[in-house]
């Protein structure tokens, strides 16, 4: 089923009979939006704000920027940092036409759909699904910056300026321990987190 859409030069968009656009969930697709990386959020809100302003709930359902709660530990701190999933990309379900294509891209900082301009590529349901439960799982592992393998140079204590090899994380004690060679020889040392940096 669909509704009559008029829209002015303006991009303003007024809908005939929009209680007549079909409920069912199989009408409508999730699209992926580009827009410029690091504004993602503050498109998010404006584009929800047109929405709004112009009575298009029936027609764009849903539009947002996938995020992950995490916990990050940065020189021996923890923090709840919000991290987003996919930078550069919004994503909206919406019923697709023409005209509401061309209304949504009139907002400001989105450059297109992905996709062909005349062809927007909708979302594989599988894809779709996978999303939606990345941002319900949230982070259970704390996000660390360092990893087994890593090149390190120690920044304080005793051995400051000498490199390692990252041979252990501990993240409960926000630990390391590094491989360090000294007189020719391998010898393991414990750092906090802030007593080294990668190289």
């Amino acid at each position: 089923m669909s509704s009559e859409t008029d829209i002015s030069e303006d991009g303003s968009v007024s809908t005939n009979s929009t209680a007549e656009v079909a409920e069912q969930e199989e009408d409508y697709s999730w699209y992926v939006l580009h827009t410029f990386a690091g504004q993602e959020q503050r498109t998010c809100e404006l584009l929800l704000q047109r929405v709004e302003e112009e009575g298009m709930s029936e027609i764009i359902k849903q539009v947002i920027v996938p995020t992950q709660e995490v916990m990050e530990i940065r020189r021996g701190e923890k923090k709840q940092v919000e991290h987003q999933l996919y930078p550069g990309y919004v994503f909206i379900k919406m019923l697709m036409s023409e005209e509401i294509a061309h209304f949504v891209c009139q907002t400001r900082g989105i450059t297109g759909f992905v996709g062909t301009r005349n062809d927007p590529i909708p979302v594989e349901n599988t894809e779709m699904a996978s999303v939606l439960q990345q941002i319900e799982a949230g982070g259970v592992e704390p996000q660390v910056e360092f990893k087994i393998g890593d090149t390190v140079r120690i920044i304080s204590g005793a051995m400051e300026e000498m490199t390692g090899t990252v041979k252990n994380v501990d993240i409960e004690r926000a630990k390391i321990k590094v491989s360090v060679d000294m007189f020719g020889r391998s010898t393991p040392v414990e750092l906090n987190f802030d007593q080294a940096e990668k190289l």
